[in-house]
């Protein structure tokens, strides 16, 4: 499967996502009446952001995946302009480089080393710059230096913001701080719709710069 398709299938998992919040976030208007209980649209509200950052997180796991793929079967002069880059390969190695008497560790840092300026590694293994902890800002900022991405990761300072947001109201839910119903009723529809808009240009603007590494 070539790097396009990889990344199509990231933008199209994670629009299906989108698709679904809209359409549950769209039943509110049409079933308001003056005896509807709120607590229902309150809880609804909250699924949707606790389902967008499901989304995200399926989407960021995806897009890493497709990112290191694509550096996995480059050349020696890719691999050498992206040195930092090539520690997905050699992240595990790096954590046991110190294990062990300390000639073997000489022997094992030359070693690794050695294989950052040399594509003939194989099986080529690599690990997805992730700790599977809800998709933060610091998660795309740690990416963007690691495969050093063209732009700023985000759009404004606000985009950055409402990601570590979401982070927060879908944790405060997942781990049981808060209720549904109590993050529902703390956020109005407006304002989950303003979050899927704006953590959806977060996830364009990482489609937009993977061109570049392909």
């Amino acid at each position: 499967m070539s790097f396009e398709q990889d990344i199509k299938n990231c933008t199209d998992r994670y629009a299906a996502v989108c698709a679904d919040i809209l359409q549950s976030l769209a039943a509110e208007d049409a079933a308001k009446g003056p005896d509807q209980h709120p607590f229902p649209f309150a809880q609804a509200r909250a699924w949707a952001l606790v389902w967008l950052a499901a989304g995200v997180e399926v989407f960021w796991r995806s897009y890493l995946e497709a990112l290191c793929k694509a550096l996995a079967i480059s050349g020696k002069h890719k691999l050498r302009r992206h040195l930092r880059a090539q520690l997905v390969f050699f992240y595990d190695r790096l954590l046991t480089i110190g294990a062990g008497e300390a000639l073997s560790t000489w022997k094992k840092g030359g070693d690794l080393l050695q294989s950052l300026v040399t594509d003939a590694r194989a099986p080529i293994v690599f690990r997805i710059p992730f700790d599977g902890r809800t998709v933060r800002p610091e998660h795309v900022e740690t990416v963007w230096e690691l495969f050093d991405l063209p732009t700023p990761p985000f759009p404004s300072p606000i985009h950055r913001t409402d990601l570590d947001t979401l982070a927060n109201k879908r944790n405060e839910i997942a781990h049981g701080h808060l209720s549904p119903v109590t993050v529902g009723r703390l956020v109005t529809k407006a304002d989950v719709l303003a979050t899927v808009t704006r953590v959806s240009e977060i996830v364009d603007r990482c489609v937009l710069v993977s061109g570049s590494f392909k």
